[in-house]
């Protein structure tokens, strides 16, 4: 099975430090491609490997990206998804090689095109995109990423329970983070498991997550 769903976008995955980025143009930073906002930009100063590097805080497993571009000459071409072992500052290496058209409209007011592209499976916390080069353009300009993917700990929690073979199902419905865990309820139960021992063991572990939170709750406001 694959993975299907995409993962909610965090601000803090990249920040305004020179170990993030190889720079950007004044007002158009690279975190712009992190704000789900479909009009605003990153513009890197640089024509040919240009980078911006995320750290996810914790390992996460991503099997594609959605670049949002436009159909400029500036718009970026050849893409390498990387990833790091060591930190934010690498070494890196190439999981993955993307070609992005230029494609939507060539207006900047104009709302950006989204591109998938999969074909590879990789676990880690830091990431890189590396734009080799554009189309043409003096610089490079585009809109967003998203990440096709999941938070490790999702498939730790399932492994755990000995209920991995369910694990995706969940994902794809939407379950991509350790904090959407508890947001599973038994509808979805129901629309994934068929075998009611296996249902009734996540059930149970799902209501003793949520008591779990409920003290850790309690305890933080009585402090």
């Amino acid at each position: 099975m694959e993975v299907t769903s995409l993962l909610d976008n965090e601000q803090h995955w990249t920040r305004i430090l020179d170990s993030y980025s190889s720079g950007y143009m004044e007002m158009n930073p690279h975190t712009n491609l992190l704000d789900g906002d479909p009009f605003s930009f990153w513009v890197s100063p640089l024509s040919r490997n240009a980078w911006v590097a995320f750290n996810f805080e914790r390992k996460y497993t991503i099997t594609g990206i959605r670049i949002y571009g436009w159909n400029s000459e500036q718009m970026i071409r050849t893409l390498q998804v990387q990833i790091s072992r060591a930190g934010i500052d690498g070494p890196y290496v190439t999981v993955a090689t993307c070609l992005c058209e230029r494609l939507g409209g060539d207006d900047p007011s104009d709302p950006a095109e989204p591109q998938d592209f999969h074909g590879f499976r990789e676990t880690s916390r830091y990431w890189r995109l590396l734009i080799q080069d554009g189309h043409g353009g003096r610089y490079l300009c585009f809109q967003g990423v998203e990440f096709y993917g999941y938070d490790r700990e999702v498939w730790n929690f399932f492994k755990n329970l000995e209920l991995e073979a369910y694990a995706l199902s969940f994902i794809n419905l939407g379950f991509n983070k350790l904090c959407f865990i508890s947001l599973i309820n038994d509808e979805d139960i129901a629309e994934v498991i068929d075998d009611e021992e296996k249902a009734k063991i996540l059930s149970v572990a799902l209501a003793e997550r949520h008591q779990k939170g409920i003290s850790i709750l309690i305890g933080a406001t009585i402090r």
